[in-house]
């Protein structure tokens, strides 16, 4: 089975029918286009596949751990992440109706593979600014001490 693939055939010809999907794999692969920030460890995804009538949807949450570099401190902190996500899937161009066309994926076959979508929305929650914590007081401009370690000694700190 390939990384995050969902093979769905048994519930391609009952509408209603359901998969519940419980994948976990490594993050060999997703890479995050963001410096200084990448995924530690394993990324799972628990969710469920329901055949909705002409598509599939794919609802559930993502875990993984991201590794990042603080932009206050430059320290590397890990932080745990859950994230909501739901893909539509369809086997036809147009899709059924009551779906707009950039609200679905086409479905290629009878696997669903997530792993492009699920690095995607890795990407679209790092937030703007990496942070250790709300309350990190970075470095001294002047000689690169860390404020959290203790007030600097060089004499010449800003304050922010």
């Amino acid at each position: 089975m390939r990384t995050f693939a969902i093979d769905i055939e048994r519930i391609m010809s009952e509408i209603g029918a359901s998969l519940d999907v419980d994948l976990k794999w490594t993050s060999e692969g997703i890479v995050l286009d963001r410096p200084g920030a990448s995924v530690s460890g394993d990324i799972g995804y628990r969710g469920t596949v329901s055949n909705v009538g002409g598509a599939y949807a794919a609802t559930g949450s993502i875990t993984a751990s991201i590794e990042a570099h603080c932009d206050r401190c430059l320290g590397v902190y890990r932080q745990d992440v859950k994230i909501p996500i739901t893909r539509i899937f369809v086997e036809m161009k147009d899709g059924p109706e009551g779906f707009d066309r950039d609200d679905v994926e086409k479905l290629e076959g009878h696997v669903i593979d997530l792993a492009p979508h699920i690095r995607e929305e890795l990407i679209l929650n790092l937030p703007i600014k990496l942070l250790c914590g709300e309350a990190c007081k970075g470095i001294c401009p002047q000689c690169g001490a860390d404020l959290n370690k203790g007030e600097c000694t060089c004499g010449n700190r800003i304050d922010a």
